[in-house]
Parts: structure tokens; sequence; C-alpha cells
């Protein structure tokens, strides 16, 4: 999966940035009162291990993830620069069949390895508009306590 092998000397990623739900609809069936939200996150790269705090004091996590037999996934990597641009999904535990597309947008290297900066959750792949997006202020990788 790191060909190169630099998310090995790595136990963590720390992540820094905003939540935001521009769905009025979506939003109403979130923990959260306003569209946006400060976050911090922390993922295990070899566990199962992830911890998201809004900075508000608001603590979510360890996520699950029940995932139906069938969701599906297509990555769609751009052959141009080998990173990947969106990830069609669909869910089928949500709603019976909700189907996204989540976009990778502002990569900017990060301790030797390009991460996106902003990620979007919408219904297509044309976008422009987004139900969810995260705006990442800082990303980090380090060992694990």
């Amino acid at each position: 999966m790191d060909p190169l092998g630099r998310y090995q000397k790595h136990g963590a990623m720390e992540v820094t940035g905003t939540d935001v739900w521009e769905s009025t609809l979506i939003r109403w069936l979130t923990p959260l009162d306003e569209n946006a939200q400060q976050f911090q996150a922390r993922l295990g790269l070899f566990h199962q291990q992830i911890e998201f705090t809004f900075l508000n004091g608001e603590k979510k996590g360890p996520p699950t993830l029940d995932l139906a037999e069938y969701d599906q996934y297509l990555i769609y990597i751009n052959t141009r620069n080998n990173r990947i641009d969106y990830v069609e999904f669909t869910l089928r535990k949500l709603s019976r069949s909700y189907r996204g597309v989540v976009h990778y947008r502002d990569y900017k290297q990060v301790q030797g390895m390009l991460m996106p900066f902003w990620i979007g959750i919408g219904s297509d792949l044309a976008g422009p508009e987004f139900d969810h997006y995260f705006v990442i202020d800082h990303i980090e990788f380090s060992g694990l306590d």
C-alpha cells in the first residue's frame, strides 16, 4: 500500500480543520448547532484507532462503520499526477442506498507526502455543490502513544 515505506515510520496522523455542513436537511440530522465547527482528529495508521474531537470540547468516536455487504466504491485516480481525485460510493444502510462522491483537492506536501487539504462530499462528480466538506488547517504524522 505504501511502496516507498513513507508511512511505516509513523503510527498516527493528526489533523485539525473545519467541518462544514452546507445542507440544512442533512445538518438537521447531525449533532452540530452551527454549520461550521473546528475539529481535531487523531487516526492510527496501522490500528483501528480514531479519536475525533470538536474543539468546543465534544468528543466523538471511535466511529463505527457498519458497511452493508454490497456497498460499492469506485476510485478515480488522475493519471497525470497519480492522485486520487474522487471516490464514488454507495452506502446501502443509509436511506437504503445513499450514493455520493468524495472529492479530494488542494494537495500539499506534509513530511514528504502529498495530502489533500480539502475533502468534499457531494452527490455527483461534477460538483460544484457539496453537502459536507472539510477544510484542513494542519496535518502531522507522529508516533502512537
